[in-house]
């Protein structure tokens, strides 16, 4: 049977080059050469990153699919690096499966042994199908950070409060829910949660522009647990009065 990789380079490889901005392909390009092409093109895979991260491999980040491929042939070539990687230490997200369904975790769990009890674990559909509701709430939670804190963001500038990083708007919003507020409570009132946010994070408060901003409602000053410190307006008055009098003295 003839190899594959020397029949003649097929149009969708050869459209998919020309899309990728590669130039003047010669007539007899193979399916091979077409492939090899291809992967130069393309970024390099999630597993192959991790495997070049965990030894260290400097510029990974920035290989293509096709020199992602090739460092983890010339690393596995030692058998060393190929043990060391199969009895690396357990993933996070594998621990984080052994978390969700209470099952007790070695202190030298490896990735490998992990694998296994899982692959066993999720032969039990329902258990598999638990695991994914989650991972899907997990995942929309995720997007809703995301979106939240770039539309909270936007409104920083009104309320003289510095842009939120993503650990600290994650730390703001749970400081929330634990007071009992949903989600869409918390996305619905941009003055509630940035008068909570500044009041717990001062150093996110913006140098005051002549007063510039918009100042909270004393019921959003009431949520966030702090006084307002304005001055009524009778008190006002009376130093006015008591001013006038003193000048026509």
């Amino acid at each position: 049977m003839a190899d594959w990789r020397t029949e003649p380079a097929t149009d969708a490889q050869r459209d998919l080059l020309t899309e990728k901005g590669v130039a003047n392909l010669p007539l007899g390009l193979t399916k091979g050469e077409a492939s090899d092409l291809i992967q130069s093109t393309l970024p390099i895979e999630k597993h192959v990153f991790e495997i070049l991260k965990f030894f260290r491999v400097s510029g990974a980040a920035k290989m293509s699919l096709a020199d992602g491929r090739e460092a983890i042939e010339d690393l596995f070539q030692n058998p060393e690096k190929k043990k060391q990687w199969e009895n690396r230490p357990a993933t996070k997200d594998q621990k984080e499966i052994y978390k969700f369904f209470a099952l007790s975790t070695p202190p030298a769990l490896t990735c490998q042994d992990a694998a296994t009890i899982i692959n066993e674990l999720f032969k039990d559909e329902t258990k598999e199908a638990a695991w994914d509701a989650r991972e899907e709430v997990k995942e929309e939670r995720g997007y809703w950070f995301e979106s939240t804190r770039e539309e909270m963001n936007c409104y920083c500038e009104e309320f003289e409060c510095k842009k939120i990083g993503k650990r600290l708007f994650r730390e703001i919003v749970e400081a929330m829910e634990e007071r009992g507020l949903s989600l869409e409570e918390i996305e619905s009132n941009q003055e509630r949660f940035f008068t909570i946010a500044l009041d717990a994070n001062p150093s996110l408060r913006r140098a005051s522009r002549s007063g510039a901003g918009r100042q909270p409602t004393p019921e959003a000053r009431h949520e966030s647990g702090g006084e307002s410190t304005s001055i009524p307006f009778w008190i006002w008055l009376v130093i006015g009065v008591v001013i006038l009098a003193w000048l026509g003295a």
